[in-house]
């Protein structure tokens, strides 16, 4: 198998399609709705479909990727990799002291 091209992170999931089959990851599809206000594809103008690819779901479960967390270099499935990083000693922790003010 060729080597894929790309990050494949938990910030791709879900992983959605257009009407014509463009996919979009779950960051892209949240940077169109924020920067844009709209919910076309960037590619065609199709409307971007709200339910998840199932086959670029099954290939994110399938395949190893990384933690995303800066120094953790834990490696596993889709799924494993996403529990993972509930957990992970590098994730960042609010510290109990900070208080919110508002702007």
């Amino acid at each position: 198998m060729e080597k894929l091209e790309g990050d494949f992170s938990e910030d791709m999931h879900p992983i959605r399609l257009c009407q014509n089959r463009h996919t979009t990851c779950s960051d892209c599809h949240k940077k169109i709705e924020r920067t844009w206000q709209t919910t076309r594809c960037p590619l065609c103008r199709g409307d971007l479909q709200l339910d998840p690819c199932p086959v670029k779901e099954q290939l994110y479960y399938a395949l190893k990727v990384s933690c995303k967390l800066d120094g953790c270099r834990v490696e596993g499935y889709g799924k494993e990799v996403k529990r993972h990083e509930r957990r992970c000693v590098f994730r960042v922790a609010r510290c109990m002291n900070h208080v919110q003010t508002q702007k």
